[in-house]
């Protein structure tokens, strides 16, 4: 994975969520002002919570254990539901 380096306004982030009794997770660089907070996004027609927690040392988001980024889950996700709905 790579490192990124947030700006003088932003934070580290990692968001994380689930679909059904998947977890979902994402890191990166998010605005100051969007951490510690909670938002509902649909992902292929399902409700998905989302949690953004917000961190400010080197690495400390867990970019070394990334599981999936969210991203990919909800491309994964739509594909598996026009193959099986």
């Amino acid at each position: 994975m790579e490192t990124v380096i947030c700006n003088a306004n932003e934070k580290c982030y990692k968001k994380v969520g689930k679909i059904r009794k998947n977890l979902i997770s994402s890191r990166g660089c998010t605005a100051q002002t969007l951490c510690e907070k909670t938002h509902v996004d649909e992902f292929a027609g399902l409700r998905v919570t989302l949690r953004t927690l917000c961190c400010d040392n080197n690495l400390c988001n867990g970019s070394k254990d990334v599981k999936m980024p969210l991203a990919t889950a909800s491309v994964l996700l739509f594909g598996w539901l026009i193959c099986f709905l």
